[in-house]
């Protein structure tokens, strides 16, 4: 009998899975060329912590889905209303991770059957303008210092650019560049307009080789070609 596992549901899934006396080995399929080396089978130990972190906050819901869908007494309470709360969920996470986070639980919700079984509501609470560009804007709260700004967003997160995210949703007020960075900077244009003389040919190399942001790096440039 062929099995796709791909497309089995979950109790076909269960069927096929060894008996508990066995300690089995899980290997992900992975048909991929790096070089000259071919990666078909990954073991489930050499994954990164981020992919352990996916499967692991994905098969919780699972796992607490199926233990109520279990329940056949009619002694015993049926839940029809479900409330899934993800707390920080980005941690781990690689960004394209972060990304595809939603559509992947939504699609396992779906592949699974669980919409159809429940109503559910799920609550993210997220840092990650990468999960954040999957909620539309009337579905989020902003919280600044515990209080509750949310009249204050106007951008529409929803598929728009991850800065425009970045700045509005997380209140990046002092802008994007490190704060190491930020002070290399301040430092070269305090030097570049300060009175004291200054060695042109070393400053421009300085900045054509450090600065990597062509705005900042022109500014920068022409800020030394009036000193000239």
């Amino acid at each position: 009998m062929d099995f796709d596992p791909a497309n089995a549901s979950l109790l076909d899934l269960k069927r096929h899975l060894p008996p508990p006396f066995f300690t089995p080995s899980v290997f992900l399929y992975k048909n991929q060329q790096i070089g000259k080396k071919k990666i078909n089978n990954i073991p489930f130990e050499k994954l990164s912590s981020g992919e352990r972190q996916l499967f692991s906050t994905l098969s919780t819901c699972v796992y607490h889905m199926e233990n109520l869908m279990s329940v056949k007494s009619k002694d015993l309470p049926k839940y029809k209303n479900v409330n899934l709360i993800f707390e920080e969920i980005e941690i781990s996470f690689h960004p394209d991770f972060q990304r595809c986070f939603v559509d992947n639980l939504i699609s396992m919700i779906e592949r699974l059957g669980y919409n159809r079984k429940f109503m559910i509501n799920i609550i993210l609470v997220t840092h990650s303008p990468f999960v954040l560009s999957d909620i539309p804007r009337q579905n989020i709260l902003y919280l600044k210092n515990g209080t509750d700004v949310s009249n204050e967003i106007y951008v529409n997160p929803f598929a728009a650019s991850i800065c425009d995210v970045l700045h509005q949703s997380f209140f990046l007020e002092n802008g994007f560049i490190g704060a190491f960075a930020q002070k290399r900077i301040d430092e070269l244009i305090e030097c570049i307009t300060g009175r004291e003389k200054i060695d042109n040919e070393k400053i421009k190399s300085r900045i054509n080789n450090l600065i990597g942001e062509p705005v900042i790096r022109e500014y920068m440039l022409d800020k030394v070609a009036q000193k000239e």
